[in-house]
């Protein structure tokens, strides 16, 4: 097991002094393991639960890790494994935000989603949520997660902190879980340890305030911004918000948080000790933007740049109304792709506007390929909550769900009909299979697929 810096240890000493030895000790022990419910993809799960995490609605601990590879209904998108200290921004947004308003929400530093599902499952109803990662790798996990928690008032974009100044003052709610010295997470990743300097410290608390200081702007008079960390020092947490305030003219939003809860209010936020509340290192401040923004508007020029999107005609998306539980509240759309994908009509000209500013976006969900006026569907479609509970499916036993899920061959049941079928565990899809006369193509994605063997 790697060895703490001694700068480090000096640190907490610092930060604190009566009871840095009880965290020492605290890092050496296991890191408790929780998940996240899916409140859209409701089930019966087959997990361990212990208790509910206390400043979370949807959050459990578990008494051990299970296999969570091996759980269909993870794989089904029922549940997201999070640690339990990060869920305190539920405590922000119920708080802060007027649960009545739909709001426009950016999360900057998304991936792998476990913050953007949450807030997903949190948001004021008709809201949109822009999930972004700048890192081409780790963008794709985060569509792959986005798809699987089901929603489509969702726009997940590959982009860089800079890349956004058109928005300035587009959104009503901005988070901004910072990449940082990650000292919060010594005892979940022991290896990480090794790579903790104060240089690195240093050079972490200058890339969050780049970050800061490039999207500050992109918030509307009022608009809310929670500043997040997994790490403990004062210079990527209190220094930061201090700067934020001094800088940007932004208010601290106080909250009001069960002291029972072991979590210690800083003064610039709150903050998370693993020897004092089950779960890791965390900090989070929340702010209310005091100052206007200068929101442009942006004329593009025929054959220049981004153009938004290219939406069908009515006709057309009557030809796969059938799939949807309210195709009257969907858009339809062709991307760059020649797929059909769609968002919430409400949210057409906000997000065909967010579209027009940038480059590399997925917006909505993919349904399919339409060929020859019928649907070839997507596996974004198949986990999705506004696909029609009506459309025909099979449904699978566990051995028989984890056989689909490695992309193997299932067998038909007698009186299935030919043609595309849901395949469903515990009620929840899990994909597309496809029924001919002698066989079922298994449509699962074959980068998705499981390749563990059950014990």
């Amino acid at each position: 097991m790697e060895a703490l810096n001694n700068a480090f240890i000096e640190q907490l000493k610092e930060i604190l002094p009566e009871s840095y030895q009880e965290l020492i000790q605290t890092l050496d022990g296991e890191a408790p393991v929780s998940v996240r419910l899916n409140p859209s993809k409701k089930a019966e799960l087959d997990l361990p639960l212990e208790e509910r995490i206390p400043w979370t609605s949807m959050g459990y601990y578990l008494k051990k890790r299970p296999s969570f590879t091996l759980d269909p209904l993870f794989q089904a998108g029922a549940y997201y494994v999070q640690e339990a200290s990060s869920m305190l921004i539920e405590q922000a947004l119920v708080q802060v935000l007027d649960q009545n308003q739909a709001v426009r929400a950016l999360d900057l530093c998304a991936a792998p989603g476990g913050k953007s599902t949450l807030l997903s499952s949190l948001l004021p109803e008709d809201s949109l949520l822009v999930t972004n990662e700048v890192i081409g790798s780790r963008y794709k996990i985060l569509i792959e997660n986005m798809q699987k928690w089901g929603q489509c008032n969702q726009v997940v974009t590959n982009h860089d902190a800079k890349d956004f100044q058109n928005l300035k003052g587009f959104f009503d709610l901005l988070l901004i879980d910072a990449p940082c010295s990650g000292e919060g997470m010594f005892r979940k990743d022991k290896n990480s340890r090794s790579e903790w300097s104060e240089n690195n410290v240093n050079l972490c608390s200058a890339r969050q305030r780049r970050i800061l200081g490039e999207t500050s702007e992109l918030l509307r008079e009022d608009g809310i911004l929670i500043y997040s960390t997994c790490t403990y020092n004062r210079e990527e947490n209190e220094q930061n918000v201090r700067w934020l305030q001094d800088e940007f003219e932004m208010e601290l939003c106080p909250l009001d948080l069960d002291e029972r809860w072991g979590l210690e209010d800083t003064g610039y936020g709150y903050q998370a000790f693993p020897h004092r509340c089950k779960g890791e290192g965390f900090f989070m401040a929340v702010l209310r933007k005091t100052s206007p923004s200068s929101r442009k508007k942006i004329k593009h020029k025929k054959g220049k740049g981004p153009k938004g999107l290219d939406f069908i005609s009515k006709k057309e998306a009557d030809s796969v109304s059938g799939y949807f539980k309210t195709p009257e509240q969907l858009c339809f759309y062709i991307n760059h792709k020649e797929e059909l994908c769609f968002i919430p009509a409400n949210l057409k000209k906000d997000i065909d506007f967010l579209c027009q500013q940038l480059y590399r976006f997925t917006a909505g969900t993919t349904a399919g390929q339409l060929k020859h006026g019928k649907l070839i569907p997507h596996h974004a479609l198949a986990m999705s909550t506004a696909l029609s509970p009506d459309l025909p499916a099979m449904d699978l036993d566990k051995k028989t769900a984890l056989n689909y899920l490695r992309k193997e061959n299932i067998a038909n049941e007698e009186g299935k009909p030919q043609g595309w079928h849901l395949m469903r565990y515990e009620g929840l899809n899990l994909g597309w299979g496809k029924i001919l006369k002698d066989r079922i193509n298994n449509y699962y994605p074959k980068h998705l697929r499981i390749r563990m063997k059950a014990d």
